[in-house]
């Protein structure tokens, strides 16, 4: 967890583009990173430098969260991923806001999920559950 702090304290970027940077933490791609974010109700646009420390914790445990679902499903098979059988993975039918455009939160906040670009990828939270 020390480390994963220290990680997010070093980089001014979006916490969402940090999250998909390989080299920094890796496993945590698109789908997973959009998921993550909202479990921990982080706004994927904050600079990560910002977070306060029960901030990181939630978006540590929630990143176990959100790969752990991702297993139980088989992984994401949006794009080419298919599982070491063949098989592909059925997690893009669980995501929690990835892909949900214009849909009601699943928090049945009120909110409806919002589409954004960060880093040239689409980006999916809930302005409500996921304030700025």
């Amino acid at each position: 967890m020390e480390k994963f702090r220290k990680i997010l304290s070093k980089s001014s970027r979006p916490i969402k583009i940090l999250l998909m940077d390989q080299e920094k933490i890796s496993g945590v791609g698109n789908i997973y990173a959009n998921d993550a974010l909202f479990v921990a109700r982080i706004d994927p646009r904050k600079k990560a430098k910002t977070l306060k420390d029960t901030e990181c914790d939630k978006l540590f445990n929630s990143i176990g969260i959100v790969l752990k679902r991702g297993l139980k499903y088989g992984g994401a098979s949006e794009l080419a991923y298919v599982t070491p059988d063949g098989s592909e993975g059925k997690y893009q039918e669980h995501t929690l806001v990835y892909g949900k455009e214009e849909k009601a939160c699943p928090n049945n906040c009120g909110g409806m999920i919002k589409k954004i670009k960060l880093g040239g990828r689409g980006t999916y939270f809930c302005p409500t559950c996921q304030p700025a």
